[in-house]
């Protein structure tokens, strides 16, 4: 079982997964860190090395500076319990100090930025699900990349893809522990587990009981807890998508797309925007077509974006399909 990190206030720097082959000494030296002032930060007395998977915290320099993270959207509702324990509504705009928790309700999304780069081009920004809680543990940014470290203890989250490989966002569970260099890849708590799938560009690995799994795009693993991750898994295609077209207006919500062999059933989800960055909707079927008797839309959304995924019966689930836009009758009043 690992033991999940939480953060002192005075901390502010990033973090490092050990890996195999190294040691408390070369990390210290490859960092330009004093192997003392490592080993104080992570309350390893002199000689003892963490075995492979654990995660080290690096003090702040000048060169690497922690960020509060931001919450960028909001469907639905939710709470935030600040490192004080103080309740306080989920609400857009939210500034998140490290060791805040964040949790959706049910049929509620979020999604939080995490860290960006110091000209605020090149971000790593994380979705929620519904009924999701994660903690921020840190957030940090420096001039060669950016470093967030967080704990999942329910749901399901995806962290976006970044545009360059120098950003790293590491994600702890009761029994695994997931780390991305680049690429998006998506995280699901089960009873005595936790899936991870690699999605899009991704480089991911995932570590439990001293082993590390490597996935690339389009594969996944589960971590029992106690033991090992499994061998990775292919994940099913995404199937195309039918109807409607690019660009079609939405008179009514008819969707249809190719069906996926060995696929048990299919999600849709509807954004806002073409990042799914503000998802309003989302919503499992056994078939390739969803077609509700209505769909509820907030009054300030111009356009709509879908997409879908497939799930197999062990319930791992595809990459996204690449999106369309729908376009919103014109109401005239």
């Amino acid at each position: 079982m690992l033991a999940l990190l939480l953060l002192s206030q005075s901390f502010a720097g990033g973090h490092h997964v050990i890996r195999s082959g190294e040691t408390i000494s070369s990390v210290a030296a490859g960092l330009g860190i004093s192997e003392p002032t490592l080993r104080e930060l992570n309350n390893l007395i002199p000689g003892a090395e963490p075995s492979v998977g654990t995660v080290l915290l690096l003090p702040a320099t000048e060169q690497l500076q922690g960020e509060k993270a931001q919450v960028l959207s909001v469907t639905g509702s939710g709470r935030i319990t600040q490192p004080s324990g103080e309740e306080i509504p989920l609400s857009c705009g939210t500034w998140l100090e490290p060791g805040t928790t964040i949790c959706t309700s049910v049929e509620s999304f979020a999604t939080i930025r995490l860290a960006e780069d110091t000209a605020g081009e090149i971000f790593d920004d994380l979705q929620l699900s519904s009924s999701s809680c994660v903690t921020i543990v840190s957030s940090a940014v420096n001039t060669e990349g950016r470093s967030s470290l967080l704990n999942i203890s329910e749901g399901s989250i995806s962290v976006s893809a970044s545009e360059k490989d120098n950003g790293v966002v590491t994600v702890q569970t009761t029994s695994s522990l997931t780390s991305g260099t680049q690429g998006a890849f998506r995280i699901t708590i089960e009873e005595d587990s936790a899936r991870t799938e690699a999605l899009e560009e991704a480089v991911v690995s995932v570590f439990a009981e001293g082993v590390e799994i490597a996935l690339t795009a389009q594969q996944g693993t589960r971590a029992e807890l106690g033991e090992a991750p499994i061998s990775p898994v292919n994940l099913l295609d995404t199937g195309f998508l039918i109807r409607p077209e690019n660009d079609a207006v939405l008179l009514r919500p008819d969707f249809t797309w190719t069906p996926v062999e060995r696929a048990l059933g299919y999600r849709v989800q509807i954004s806002s925007t073409p990042d799914f960055a503000r998802i309003l909707h989302q919503e499992d079927t056994a078939y390739p077509e969803w077609r509700p008797d209505f769909l509820l839309l907030p009054v300030d959304v111009s356009a709509l974006w879908w997409r879908v995924t497939s799930f197999d019966r062990l319930g791992f689930e595809s990459p996204p399909s690449s999106p369309r836009r729908l376009q919103l009758p014109v109401v005239i009043r």
